[in-house]
């Protein structure tokens, strides 16, 4: 299960890095500002069309659409605590390099 709380972090802090309001981006998607809240807090969740669209309204010089692309895909695989809590313990610490 991919971690939706994470990816919509991911969208609401790079957003916020290159300067755009939330309105901004959701006009550039066309998406409803309300619809792309709700994604930033993890509400909703987000097709591959809609993450690509938001990659190529944030991309610039430094960033291309697909290193954004990549940043959305790590967020969203970050596991979440419930997650974790589910995990034998010694998975954990062999995950880790603890043993």
């Amino acid at each position: 299960m991919g971690n939706y709380k994470a990816l919509g972090k991911f969208i609401s802090d790079y957003r916020k890095q290159v300067y755009k309001s939330q309105r901004e981006l959701a006009d550039d998607i066309r998406m409803l500002p309300a619809m792309l809240n709700s994604v930033e807090k993890g509400v909703t969740k987000l097709s591959i069309k809609n993450m690509r669209n938001i990659a190529e309204a944030l991309s610039d010089e430094e960033n291309s659409a697909g290193d954004i692309m990549d940043g959305m895909v790590s967020a969203f695989k970050e596991q979440t605590t419930e997650e974790v809590k589910e995990e034998p313990i010694a998975i954990i610490v062999c995950k880790r390099g603890l043993i």
